[in-house]
């Protein structure tokens, strides 16, 4: 969904299938085939998961700083 919002703010195509359909299909089989390994695959979604969306957020944010000609994810001195 993510991936789709930012599709439409920028007025481009968002891609048919995601990437992350291979592992979840691999997680799925898995859990299917060797119930026992059940956890351990969702376990493994779920960082996957986690580590591709905030990759994602921080290239969009990165970009859009680029775009708008801004710095992101620096702290300055404050000079009181």
């Amino acid at each position: 969904m993510c991936r789709l919002i930012v599709a439409q703010m920028s007025n481009q195509r968002c891609e048919a299938s995601n990437w992350l359909q291979w592992p979840l299909l691999g997680a799925v089989v898995t859990s299917l085939y060797a119930p026992q390994y059940e956890w351990t695959a969702l376990y493994a979604m779920t960082a996957l998961s986690v580590l591709a969306h905030v990759h994602y957020g921080t290239c969009v944010v990165r970009q859009m700083c680029v775009h708008f000609r801004r710095t992101c994810f620096t702290i300055n001195k404050r000079a009181d």
